[in-house]
C-alpha cells in the first residue's frame, strides 16, 4: 500500500506521515523536486518544526529517494504488500503517475486556518 498525502503549506502533512511511520510500520519515501519552487515555497522549504526530514523536497542525503514518480512507482509496485507513504504529492502529473496503481491512496491533510498561520509563523523563528 502507498499513501500519498498532500495539502497546504502547514496543514499537517509531516505529522501524518511521522504518525504512520512510527505507529503503523509505514516507510516514508521522497521525490526529488526538479521543478522551480516558488518563493513561498523557497522560504518555507529548508525551515522545520522538529527535524531536517521534514522540509519540502529537498530529500537527496535520503535512502528512500527517487529522482521521479516514476521510479517511486517502479520499486513500490515490487514491493507493493508493504507499506510506504509519501508528502511529496506537490502536482497533477505526480498524483497521474502515482494513481495508476490500484494500492494507491491520496489523502488530503488540512487544518485551521489559524494554526497554520501559528505553524507557519513558528518555522520563520
Amino acid at each position: 500500500m502507498l499513501i500519498g498525502l498532500c495539502g497546504g503549506i502547514c496543514a499537517g502533512k509531516h505529522s501524518v506521515a511521522q504518525f504512520l511511520v512510527d505507529g503503523q510500520g509505514f516507510t516514508q519515501l521522497y521525490i526529488r523536486r526538479n521543478a522551480t519552487l516558488s518563493s513561498l515555497e523557497e522560504s518555507t522549504s529548508d525551515l522545520s518544526i522538529a527535524s531536517d526530514d521534514k522540509c519540502n523536497g529537498f530529500h537527496e542525503d535520503k535512502i528512500n529517494t527517487f529522482a521521479d514518480a516514476e521510479q517511486l512507482m517502479d520499486f513500490v509496485t515490487r514491493r507493493w504488500r508493504k507499506r510506504w507513504v509519501t508528502t511529496d504529492v506537490w502536482d497533477e502529473t505526480t498524483l497521474d503517475i502515482l494513481l495508476r496503481r490500484p494500492f494507491f491512496m491520496l489523502l488530503s491533510v488540512d487544518a485551521p486556518v489559524s494554526t497554520r498561520w501559528q505553524r507557519f509563523k513558528e518555522r520563520q523563528v
